[in-house]
């Protein structure tokens, strides 16, 4: 025990006498030759080694023009070597200094397929992503030497790539992040969900993993687009908020996930009674009286099962009540798209749920002798849509 202190005690005196040297020398750098510390031997001209110093000091003078010409002169003189690695990463960044983002990309990837294990790689990753991160931002990129295109695609092909050269790194799930998060920023909700969820697959145990699933909820609440549409996204907002909030109960008190699963509830209850409306106003009462009992059986506490019961009083007995009856299905975008042609327009407004009672149905006379329904009635209700936007939102956001 008592020689192993000796040997750091030994050992940490020479690293300070080294440092003491190095000062004395004007802080020149010494290297340890296993016996003593010395000088090391300067690069020599002509040398993998002396030419590298040279690109090295090119940019850092900012010489970054001559900087690619030689790159491509010092591959050429030295392929064998390994300092062809930080030779492609100095032209990298030379181009990134002149703004050539995409010549830059180009040489990382060089660097990278050549060297998939070598000790430039992290660093060619991060100026990658720096790069598809400029693009997927907005810059644009030149094209023919002329033209300037967007690149946001061009982006996103890069961070996945990112990806790809290194699965199941921190730089890996940044770049897999990044692009779900430009899907959900531009309102393209069904790629942003297959991307949040290939990254929990890629990275179950990630650090990111409620962040994403609490995203994941809010891009199907927001790809509802109103009652006219189809009522899936709704019921898979439900499962997903629900099931965020057995994982976090914490962050779903925060996150309001109680108050927006029950206007989500609303928003079937709706969607329900929207239906109802659309078969009678199709001259379908049948159907209608259907999807009023539903929303009362479904929805019982909610003021649209209070309209419901309305709209049934309304439509009185039907002669068919009492015969086995298979109901049609919800209508369809097409089917009250048709049938807005013969209606007048509604407001366009956009408003959240309503939380109150809903404004007094105009009575509707229907005939209530009338046959039943074939098989394939109108699809869809002609309704305005009700978006959800707000409802993901954390209280103090509203």
């Amino acid at each position: 025990m008592r020689n192993i202190r000796n040997n750091l005690w030994f050992a940490a005196a020479a690293v300070l006498l080294a440092l003491l040297v190095a000062d004395v020398r004007g802080q020149e750098q010494l290297v340890w030759n296993g016996t003593e510390w010395v000088s090391p031997k300067p690069a020599q001209p002509g040398t993998p080694e002396g030419d590298l110093v040279v690109l090295r000091q090119m940019v850092a003078d900012g010489q970054n023009k001559r900087v690619v010409k030689n790159v491509e002169e010092f591959l050429v003189n030295h392929g064998e070597s390994p300092a062809c690695e930080e030779a492609m990463n100095l032209a990298g960044q030379a181009l990134i200094h002149r703004g050539q983002y995409w010549e830059a990309y180009k040489w990382y990837e060089r660097q990278i397929s050549t060297y998939p294990n070598g000790a430039f790689f992290q660093r060619a990753l991060d100026r990658e992503f720096h790069i598809a991160n400029a693009f997927v931002e907005g810059r644009k990129r030149k094209a023919l030497k002329i033209f300037r295109v967007p690149a946001d695609e061009d982006g996103l092909d890069m961070l996945t790539r990112i990806a790809a050269h290194a699965p199941g790194t921190p730089i890996a799930e940044r770049s897999l992040l990044r692009v779900a998060d430009h899907h959900f920023s531009k309102t393209q909700y069904p790629q942003a969900v297959a991307c949040y969820e290939d990254f929990l697959k890629n990275s179950p145990l990630s650090e990111h993993r409620k962040y994403v699933m609490l995203q994941i909820a809010r891009s199907y609440l927001l790809s509802y687009r109103g009652i006219k549409w189809d009522s899936t996204p709704l019921l898979d907002a439900r499962k997903r908020y629900q099931l965020f909030a057995q994982a976090y109960p914490r962050d779903a008190e925060k996150e309001n996930v109680e108050g927006i699963l029950e206007e989500i509830r609303l928003g079937l209850a709706q969607k329900v009674y929207s239906t109802g409306r659309f078969y009678e106003r199709t001259k379908y009462p049948r159907a209608a009286a259907y999807y009023y009992r539903k929303t009362i059986a479904d929805y019982p506490d909610t003021h649209w099962a209070n309209s419901a019961r309305g709209r049934l009083d309304m439509l009185g007995p039907l002669p068919t009540d009492a015969l086995p009856y298979t109901p049609p299905p919800p209508p369809t975008e097409a089917q009250a798209k048709s049938e807005d042609k013969t209606r007048p327009p509604v407001p366009t407004a956009q408003t959240r749920i309503p939380t109150g009672p809903p404004a007094a149905d105009l009575p509707v006379e229907t005939d209530t002798n009338e046959p039943i329904p074939p098989e394939s009635p109108p699809e869809d209700p002609a309704s305005e849509p009700v978006p959800l936007e707000e409802l993901s939102k954390t209280p103090s956001a509203r």
